[in-house]
């Protein structure tokens, strides 16, 4: 078939048309999730170099005949399931799954260009935050090598955990490993040259696990040149362009690595030469030089026997891409029709539960009843100050209402927030990551005295200027129901998180409005273990006091609405009316 197929036959660009319909909403949501991971930012220049890649490799195929096409219909059913799902639990990762399992299906017929499409799979993000568990894992390993290699050459300074301590200042160490150095770029790289030089895989396998060494190493060669520089030089790398000078010296360097890795690869799994039998002779002795050629080599006179569709079956082209297009067009229009109610363009406001996403100039009637004085129950705890305010959500899409609570405790000064309303779950501690903290350890836990519900997300982090913060907090509606975490709970298996995920999403919420109640702290030293569980015992019983406080403001309710009531069969007697009306 010759290269101008997609300029002569109509249907394709209509099923491209209805795919961009289908998954151009949530394709740019999972884009926009993805920029906001700095491993993940080199993706746009990724994505155009496996397209042309792909491109390039559908010229040198053999395209089918003109009225068929070859498909993998497991494939395509899995992609389309995904599809499916993604509006269901509305969720981009499954739309870009879906995406490249349909993509990865209709290029069945073109074997090359379906292993150029295939290393888009490298974008697909860890489900249940385990990219991030890993990541943040790579960084502890970084800090802890560079920290090995800093008392080799004798600098002085303390690790704890991703923060090295150093004479008058503290690294960070996130600050240190981001940018353009990433493990993900690197692994990405290097995919990318392997596919493009049809590398086997005796050799693609090493050559992909030493791009995971290389990054470590720049990562730690990054971290000790900031330290020595601040040491010796006094000067700071890791802002501006010094900071992105030193980023580009260890790319290349790790490069460099990789590339050596790769000619050594090569000379140990070159090919032999023997001018008695001819590897592409088609001799049928198989003897130990032409199999060791086979597994080894890159010549496509000898690949071209060992090509394989699978399970695929052939189907009527057009029929084919109008089924795929009518598919589209019906996803596409139910995706964006749900996305013009979630807007409220196909309803008129009411005053109903989603009235309460923006805030009015008056407190909701939830916070009135608290003041400086709701915790008096609690002896070990005073209150030193206490405010209503407007504060920014954690998506800071919004504003919402506040009553704040100074108090201090037996483990030094706290801050209790109870926010809201919110319409579901938001993770408060990303508006501490936004302001420059980074994130040392996370945890799910059940909330103290209350039912076995996976809640409580507690939360450390710590910025450059040695400033360390522990975070809890959970949503609870006003009749006492915890809300689930959104967070995977590093305790718990794969089976049970993915358990969990499905329960909070086919689970309706009883109340539709959540409040946000949040428990915070700060030091100038890191958080011991004994201080991080009894912040989390009080954050249980501050918790029991706001419940029993709006379970008491319900009964108030209740008893107020049933006066009117009682009035309309009046038991008194006349005389004692008489004599209260002259009172």
């Amino acid at each position: 078939m010759n290269s101008s197929f997609l300029t002569k036959h109509w249907r394709w660009w209509l099923l491209f048309a209805a795919a961009a319909l289908a998954y151009s909403g949530m394709l740019f949501e999972y884009g926009a999730r993805l920029w906001a991971k700095d491993y993940f930012r080199f993706y746009p220049v990724y994505v155009i170099a496996v397209l042309y890649l792909t491109f390039s490799r559908s010229q040198e195929d053999e395209w089918p005949e003109r009225f068929t096409w070859r498909i993998q219909p497991l494939t395509l059913g899995l992609g389309l399931l995904s599809l499916a799902a993604s509006t269901w639990f509305w969720s981009p990762l499954l739309a870009a799954v879906s995406l490249l399992l349909t993509g990865d299906s209709l290029l069945s017929s073109l074997p090359n260009a379906r292993r150029s499409w295939r290393l888009l799979f490298l974008l697909i993000a860890l489900p249940l935050g385990m990219d991030e568990r890993l990541v943040l894992e790579l960084r502890l390993a970084s800090s802890s090598a560079a920290s090995l290699l800093l008392d080799r050459i004798d600098v002085p300074h303390v690790a704890r955990g991703n923060v090295l301590q150093l004479p008058g200042r503290q690294l960070f160490v996130e600050d240190a490993c981001s940018g353009i150095s990433s493990v993900y770029l690197l692994l990405a790289s290097t995919a990318l040259v392997v596919v493009g030089a049809r590398m086997r895989m005796v050799r693609a396998v090493p050559l992909l696990a030493s791009a995971v060494w290389w990054a470590g190493v720049a990562n730690v060669l990054r971290i000790v040149a900031i330290v020595l520089a601040d040491h010796f030089l006094k000067i700071d790398l890791t802002t501006g362009w010094q900071h992105e000078a030193v980023g580009i010296g260890v790319l290349l360097l790790a490069l460099l690595g990789i590339g050596s890795t790769w000619c050594f690869l090569n000379l140990l799994t070159s090919a032999v030469n023997n001018d008695k039998v001819d590897a592409q002779s088609g001799s049928l002795n198989l003897t130990p030089a032409i199999l060791w050629n086979v597994i080894t080599t890159e010549n496509q006179a000898i690949l071209q026997g060992l090509q394989s569709n699978g399970f695929s079956v052939r189907t009527s082209r057009s029929f084919l891409l109008t089924a795929l297009t009518l598919l589209m067009l019906v996803y596409g229009h139910i995706y964006w029709l749900a996305v013009a109610r979630a807007s409220g363009l196909l309803t008129q406001s009411s005053p109903s539960v989603s009235d309460r996403s923006v805030p009015s100039t008056e407190s909701p009637v939830e916070l009135n009843s608290f003041d400086q004085n709701s915790f008096a129950q609690l002896p070990e705890i005073s209150v030193t100050d206490f405010q209503r305010s407007l504060v920014s959500a954690a998506d800071s899409s919004r504003s919402v209402h506040a009553v704040k609570w100074s108090l201090t405790t037996s483990q030094g000064p706290c801050r209790v927030t109870l926010s809201g309303p919110f319409s579901g779950w938001n993770d408060v501690s990303s508006s501490y990551r936004a302001a420059g903290f980074g994130l040392q350890y996370s945890e799910v836990d059940f909330v103290p005295g209350q039912v076995p519900l996976k809640a409580l997300m507690s939360s450390q982090l710590s910025n450059p200027e040695g400033i360390y913060s522990d975070v809890h907090f959970c949503f609870v509606s006003h009749t006492g129901d915890l809300k689930t975490a959104h967070v995977a709970d590093t305790g718990t298996g794969l089976r049970d998180q993915i358990a969990a995920r499905l329960e909070q999403n086919l689970a309706p919420d009883r109340t539709g409005v959540w409040w946000c109640l949040e428990l915070s702290s700060e030091h100038h030293t890191a958080v011991l273990e004994s201080e991080f569980r009894g912040r989390k015992q009080l954050f249980g019983d501050l918790l029991k006091v706001i419940v029993r406080q709006w379970k008491t403001d319900q009964r108030r309710s209740g008893e107020t609405s049933a006066a009117p009531v009682a009035d309309e069969f009046p038991q008194t007697d006349p005389g004692q009316v008489q004599q209260e009306a002259t009172q």
